[in-house]
């Protein structure tokens, strides 16, 4: 359905001349990936609500959408279940914010081992956009300074009992160690199998 739409909107731009017809399958996959991208945070956006979780979400989204870019990680090969696996790690991740605690001094020391799994590993490169060594360094790099700069966040509002934001940041951190282990056993399965 989604190929059909941004195909007929492709088909309109190229009519209205604003697109070039040799440009045709470039603006329908970015079109269709817009409306995919639309259509996912609609639904996290519906959930959460749903949820009564709207705020929750949105921290979570503030922390870990920033390591998602740098850190990489898990890439689903299909669209479908890319849509399923943001969608309930999203509620996963409200549902935890919201019902799991657990004594400080745990957080903390699991902040630190999850903070240091983050930044060996990361970044790990989707199997189909290879990163190149300098591409390797600058996003390793960037994705370590996030993961600095939202400890400290995380031990500021921890500290300062704002709980729903660390227990975001914490919740960001989980999910990206588990994207990233999970991506790097992918990417060397595969590697292994060419």
């Amino acid at each position: 359905m989604m190929n059909v739409f941004s195909e007929n909107v492709v088909l309109w731009l190229i009519k209205n001349g604003s697109v070039n017809e040799n440009e045709k399958e470039l603006y329908s996959f970015g079109i269709r990936q817009g409306l995919i991208q639309v259509f996912s945070m609609m639904s996290i956006v519906l959930l959460s609500v749903f949820m009564d979780g709207l705020m929750v979400m949105i921290l979570f989204l503030f922390a870990f959408i920033p390591l998602r870019i740098y850190a990489g990680g898990y890439h689903a090969e299909k669209e479908l279940s890319c849509y399923i696996l943001s969608t309930g790690t999203c509620v996963t991740a409200v549902l935890a914010i919201k019902f799991i605690s657990f004594k400080f001094h745990v957080y903390i020391l699991v902040l630190v081992m999850l903070a240091v799994v983050i930044s060996i590993i990361a970044p790990v490169s989707a199997v189909n956009k290879p990163l190149d060594k300098k591409e390797k360094e600058v996003f390793g790099l960037r994705a370590r300074r996030i993961v600095l700069i939202e400890s400290v966040l995380y031990y500021v509002f921890a500290f300062l009992g704002i709980e729903q934001i660390s227990k975001a940041i914490f919740t960001s951190f989980v999910v990206m160690a588990v994207t990233l282990i999970v991506g790097k056993v992918k990417v060397e399965k595969e590697n292994k199998t060419k």
